[in-house]
């Protein structure tokens, strides 16, 4: 068995997982001495000639390495200090969908939403490091580092994202990942810092920190104050209009909260939905059900509706599903005219 702890709102959680035959185990808890909620999934035979044990044991090592990107540490005195990355450096602040009420009386602040890379970079013990959300080192960006070494100070962090207008997340993705030409296209729009101030009071501290320098790579978003609901409407309509993906509504009077999805911090962003249908479900590397469905003409590959023990059950039935259609959400599309992470939500019934 391994188990894992990260410190959350209500104290110290706890993660276990462990091999029964050919069932993967998991066990979490939000407290040490809370209720533990558990489940199973049955593990198939993979298409990579692995025994049932190997395949079993490679999902858990999966499973352990996305727990750890998440914070999760090894023993409970690591997670009481706090909730870090595998880096050790303070993960990013994470949105809450905008459900249209939580301005109500309050001062909020807008600004245009991107679809880039996230990106924090700090300098430690003299140090400047660039980590992504789930606290992988970005050392492509030298351009950017060059220019983010002249303003950020000890201790210091700077929260935005390496973006370029125009230009698909999947294609930035591409260029941060191996270095090359077009990676010094990339510029780090910042958006926000670390700090226990207001993000009005945070984001007039980034406008001071570039203040008489003449960056190419390295800016501040600006921000709009938030007025009313029609102002809000008329701002998402013009963002989207120009090719951004809606507005980040964020309240005042809040510090920046690392490692949590904060009340403060709200998206504004457009969903869009269609059906695909299913041509067959199968394994992937990892021993994960994925259908594979037909799009427009072109191969779409996600992971079936459902909880775990539902798309396993998928994927044992998979004759029952084979000609169904199911019901996406997605946000963008790829280069190649396909829903990105497209999610399942439903089989249709009819």
């Amino acid at each position: 068995m391994i188990t894992l702890y990260r410190k959350n709102a209500l104290g110290i959680g706890m993660w276990s997982i462990w091999a029964d035959g050919d069932t993967m185990r998991i066990a979490h808890s939000s407290t040490l001495d809370g209720a533990s909620i558990q489940h199973q999934e049955t593990v198939q035979r993979g298409c990579q000639g692995r025994s049932i044990d190997e395949q079993v044991q490679s999902r858990i090592r999966s499973r352990v390495s996305k727990q750890r990107d998440k914070g999760y540490v090894e023993s409970i005195d690591e997670a009481a200090k706090g909730a870090f990355n595998q880096l050790g450096l303070l993960p990013p602040m994470l949105a809450q969908v905008y459900q249209g009420r939580e301005t109500e009386g309050r001062s909020a602040w807008m600004q245009r939403k991107l679809n880039g890379l996230r990106c924090l970079i700090t300098r430690q013990d003299g140090e400047l490091i660039a980590y992504s959300r789930r606290g992988k080192p970005l050392t492509s960006i030298l351009e950017i580092l060059e220019e983010a070494g002249r303003f950020i100070s000890e201790g210091a962090t700077v929260d935005g994202e390496l973006y370029s207008h125009g230009t698909s997340l999947q294609t930035i993705n591409s260029w941060v990942k191996r270095r090359q030409s077009l990676t010094g296209k990339i510029q780090l729009v910042m958006y926000d810092q670390v700090s226990n101030d207001t993000f009005s009071d945070r984001h007039d501290e980034l406008l001071d920190m570039v203040k008489g320098h003449e960056f190419k790579r390295v800016l501040v978003l600006p921000k709009y104050k938030y007025v009313n609901e029609d102002i809000r409407a008329e701002a998402f309509s013009v963002a989207r209009a120009k090719g951004f993906e809606g507005l980040m509504i964020r309240l005042d009077g809040f510090g920046y909260e690392s490692n949590k999805r904060s009340a403060s911090l709200l998206k504004d962003k457009a969903v869009f939905d269609t059906e695909v249908i299913v041509k067959d479900i199968v394994l992937s590397d990892k021993g994960n059900p994925v259908c594979v469905c037909d799009y427009r003409g072109k191969e779409l590959r996600m992971s079936p509706p459902g909880s775990h023990a539902e798309r396993d059950l998928a994927y044992n039935n998979k004759a029952k599903h084979i000609g169904a259609r199911v019901t996406i959400e997605y946000r963008e599309m790829t280069d190649d005219g396909i829903p990105f992470h497209a999610v399942g939500t439903q089989w249709r019934k009819d």
